[in-house]
């Protein structure tokens, strides 16, 4: 269970509009698979097969911006709920080799997505115009995607470590790219 803090700050012909609330969010993941080794010239890589599914509801509350200059453009918004079932399956590889004595673990990712999306619409309406309502769809979420990830973590002792790891989702018409570095220290 998550609970997200949204604050939006907009204009809209010079009417300095703002509003807060909290979103919440809960979902679940179960993964399968199995880790094997395969001897490719002497050199053991490790892969695995996986399949996954998740599930995800949100849910933000009804809300409305306050009209700080009076411009009368304010918006007041319907709770909104949404949902989102996705499946994988792909498979997840492993080298370990070293720099200069010190261990380092490749890894890489390589999957389909299916996600059964609904998509619901914002209902919105403007405040000081009664009965002016309409509704706000966002980008539709693409139901087939590749996954991929890359990575690279450097032991420089048993404890300390450096992470390095790129992500990657495409679908038609749709791109998501995530990078991350991780200084690691465990005890």
């Amino acid at each position: 269970m998550g609970y997200v803090a949204f604050t939006t700050d907009r204009m809209a012909l010079g009417d300095q509009l703002h509003a807060t609330f909290q979103g919440q969010s809960c979902a679940a993941r179960v993964e399968v698979g199995y880790r094997f080794a395969l001897s490719v010239a002497a050199h053991p890589i490790g892969i695995a097969p996986y399949a996954a599914l998740q599930a995800q509801k949100f849910r933000t509350p009804a809300y409305q911006e306050a009209d700080l200059t009076g411009g009368g453009l304010g918006l007041s918004y319907a709770a909104m709920n949404g949902a989102d079932t996705r499946s994988e399956l792909g498979g997840r590889f492993d080298k370990r080799t070293t720099i200069d004595a010190m261990p380092l673990m490749l890894r890489a990712r390589l999957a389909w997505a299916h996600d059964w999306a609904n998509s619901p619409g914002l209902n919105a309406s403007f405040e000081s115009l009664a009965g002016a309502s309409f509704t706000v769809f966002g980008a539709p979420v693409p139901h087939h995607s590749t996954l991929t990830s890359v990575s690279a973590q450097l032991f420089f002792t048993p404890r300390w470590s450096l992470l390095a790891k790129f992500d990657g989702e495409f679908a038609h018409d749709s791109e998501g790219y995530a990078g991350t570095g991780t200084l690691r220290f465990t005890w």
